[in-house]
């Protein structure tokens, strides 16, 4: 083939790539156009997943091919199984619905909480808007000051679903680090465990940094919130002196199994996709919010909010978190199910 029959080739290959690529998203904006994505939340409105998706909702649609309507759909139960099943078994496959995960969807898994109905490993993530740290917050009237105390007297700590971090991290506490919390159980979302705390009826609770700090910073400006420990294995960077719960840990079988359950912050606030998504749909929502995470304007609300942004775009990334997850030398899940109380 002579070098012009190449370039000839080569142009009308290319022409026609072009052709296909505009064709599909076309295609693509015309599926969405007039539609209305439902992005599912598993926690009640205010909560520290929810104000993430209602920021989603303000400024994913004007980056989405076809400017579809984007709405927030609350399901909250079960510490997000009853979300991460509804998206999994009845959740729409087209691009439509798409999932803020719990962030212990990995954990959960891996334990063998989420049934034959959940396959974690095969949801299409679109992308992070933050790593979320649980921390454990006492009221300043309480009287609790250091997570040593936990160690030293009974603390009253509030809980919603058996299987929330609310729950969870207490309990784990408890069992792998000797803490001598009292959990009461039972009430329906984070609004009304940290209502009970201010009111007094508990003197804390287990809740998302993230969502903690924008919502509450007055009441932590001015003292009124102590935290004592946080859900990680390494320290968030505004929390350097509070203690881990691999600190806290005593001997290094229940530092592990303490980091097997610290690893769900690294899901944070994230969405997956169905894993029956059509690729371009997938493609599109992917590249939507990747410009949504660099928008000035989306930046400076999450600011103006006080809203943690640790994003990350690639979804590479946390296939890789849920991968590691799922992967936990049996050993270490054997001790965690046992301290959960978990058959």
């Amino acid at each position: 083939m002579t070098n012009s029959r190449k370039f000839r080739f080569i142009s009308v290959l290319m022409t026609g790539l072009f052709t296909a690529g505009t064709a599909l998203a076309a295609d693509v904006s015309e599926f969405y156009k007039g539609k209305t994505i439902n992005i599912i939340v598993p926690a009640g409105p205010a909560s520290g997943y929810d104000i993430y998706a209602r920021l989603m909702s303000e400024h994913f649609p004007r980056h989405m091919p076809g400017n579809p309507t984007v709405i927030v759909q609350n399901m909250p139960g079960a510490g997000g199984v009853k979300a991460a099943r509804y998206f999994s078994t009845v959740g729409k496959t087209d691009g439509t619905e798409l999932l803020l995960s719990p962030q212990t969807i990995g954990t959960d898994e891996a334990l063998g909480l989420l049934g034959d109905t959940v396959d974690v490993a095969s949801f299409n993530w679109i992308g992070r808007f933050t790593t979320n740290v649980p921390v454990g917050v006492a009221s300043a009237a309480s009287g609790v000051k250091t997570a040593q105390e936990l160690k030293d007297r009974e603390v009253v700590f509030a809980g919603t679903s058996a299987r929330s971090p609310a729950i969870v991290f207490p309990t784990a506490l408890n069992v792998l680090a000797g803490t001598k919390m009292k959990i009461v159980s039972g009430f329906d979302d984070t609004r009304q465990t940290f209502l009970a705390m201010l009111q007094g009826e508990v003197d804390g609770l287990v809740l998302g940094w993230a969502g903690l700090k924008s919502s509450n910073k007055d009441l932590l400006d001015k003292g009124e919130l102590v935290v004592l420990f946080q859900g990680t294995a390494t320290p968030h960077p505004d929390l350097p002196e509070v203690p881990t719960i691999v600190d806290l840990a005593e001997g290094e079988a229940n530092k592990a199994a303490m980091r097997f359950i610290a690893s769900s912050s690294e899901i944070g606030r994230s969405i997956a996709a169905h894993p029956d998504v059509p690729q371009d749909r997938l493609e599109a929502l992917r590249e939507a919010f990747v410009a949504m995470l660099a928008d000035p304007e989306f930046i400076k609300d999450a600011e103006t909010r006080n809203m943690e942004l640790v994003a990350s775009s690639g979804y590479e990334e946390l296939d890789a978190v849920i991968s590691q997850t799922l992967g936990v030398d049996a050993s270490v899940i054997a001790l965690v199910k046992e301290t959960l109380g978990l058959k």
